[in-house]
């Protein structure tokens, strides 16, 4: 069945919101059958998505990510089946605070064949121009097109949400990375205006030089341009990711993720921005089956390639019975996610040593204990099979979900 976007007013260049009617055919998608292939068509173009009334909030909390109450999503795609989205070499550029796509609940869903970008990245550039003998100061040239403010000593870039850089990545006029400069704190102890766009920092530099390019970002990484959530049999195709204030893709409890041709990269050679991401390009949490990663290409972003891991939880109490756990989420960036279901395989460590403990045992029920429902819970009430290990003397008691690492 071929579905073509233009027939829900989602058109090319025309610089307006494309986020309601995404939204209208996505509803459409729901009521069409699942077992049938479904290939939404768009034409080739530029498609904007603001962060407007008709963007969709949702109670998502995604992985090594900043947590909020609710995260903004421009294209949810929930709950749909044997859906391939052609791109057709489309150029999709979003504005604000937002996750691009979620897939959540679905299965076998293909995106392929266009790019992601953002009007306005929350990551900034400047060149350096001179650097002092003795390597206390430097002259920087701001991009002439932002819109910029020194407050109470700080930088800060006006106009977007995440305005204030706390770190930096250093690069070469070609766009590598500068060799054996790391990424660094940015907190110069005085910034001085000395013309139209041009700074003096006062910090350590003695390792710049003058044609080198700082890529000043904030400390936050609010959202990855793709989230897939319980998503099975995925694929990301022939897909660029220019820029994202978070993660390239962040999956978590999703079952065969292919990724092939899914590249972090910069627009080409001449583009003038030498980063790509706040964080990570892939990061997969709690998946199982097979992550598939080939033909691609990550470059200039903040953090690692590629990431694959679980989540251990801590255990808080161990009760009488010897089968029940009270046990927590430890990581401020991981949590409020679905971590285990009755009947899963779960092992325990020694966190001091992360030796197994005991033998693996089953999952009887999970609630949680300080909110409602899963999406946001922290703390869990855990009954296992068998009775579980004792809290060890010299570390803590470490909980592993083998059914969602394998």
């Amino acid at each position: 069945m071929i579905i073509q976007a233009e027939d829900f007013q989602v058109l090319p260049d025309t610089k307006c919101d494309s986020t309601y009617y995404m939204n209208l055919l996505l509803a459409h998608l729901v009521g069409l059958p699942a077992e049938e292939e479904k290939i939404v068509c768009f034409e080739c173009g530029r498609y904007d998505f603001f962060l407007l009334r008709d963007t969709s909030k949702r109670n998502y909390h995604i992985s090594n990510h900043n947590q909020y109450d609710h995260i903004n999503i421009a294209v949810p795609v929930e709950g749909l089946k044997n859906v391939v989205f052609e791109g057709n070499g489309s150029s999709l550029v979003f504005h604000s605070r937002l996750v691009p796509f979620a897939l959540v609940d679905t299965v076998g869903v293909t995106m392929r064949n266009f790019s992601v970008d953002w009007e306005f990245p929350t990551m900034h550039q400047v060149e350096v121009l001179q650097v002092s003998e003795d390597g206390t100061w430097m002259d920087v040239q701001l991009n002439p097109l932002e819109t910029y403010g020194i407050i109470n000593g700080k930088l800060h870039f006006l106009g977007t949400e995440l305005d204030n850089p706390h770190y930096y990545m250093t690069f070469e006029a070609n766009g590598r990375l500068a060799y054996r400069i790391s990424d660094r704190g940015f907190h110069p102890t005085s910034i001085k205006e000395i013309g139209f766009g041009k700074l003096r920092l006062t910090m350590p530099c003695g390792e710049h030089k003058p044609g080198q390019f700082l890529a000043l970002r904030p400390t936050e990484r609010p959202t990855p341009a793709f989230f897939l959530y319980r998503a099975d049999e995925t694929k990301l195709e022939n897909i660029d990711v220019h820029f994202a204030q978070g993660m390239g893709v962040l999956a978590q409890r999703c079952t065969n993720v292919t990724l092939d041709g899914f590249n972090v990269k910069r627009r080409g050679d001449d583009d003038p921005r030498r980063f790509t991401l706040h964080a990570d390009a892939t990061h997969f949490v709690n998946c199982r089956g097979e992550v598939k990663v080939v033909n691609c290409l990550f470059e200039a972003m903040a953090d690692d390639a590629i990431n694959v891991h679980g989540c251990y939880l801590k255990t808080m109490e161990r009760f009488r019975d010897g089968k029940t756990l009270r046990a927590a989420y430890i990581h401020p960036q991981a949590y409020g996610y679905e971590w285990g279901l009755p009947g899963d395989e779960i092992m325990f460590i020694n966190s001091a040593t992360l030796a197994q403990l005991g033998d693996v045992n089953k999952l009887v029920s999970i609630k949680p204990c300080d909110v409602d429902g899963i999406e946001g819970a922290k703390e869990y009430l855990l009954t296992f099979e068998k009775e579980v290990p004792e809290i060890p003397a010299n570390g803590d008691l470490g909980i592993e979900n083998l059914t969602w690492t394998s």
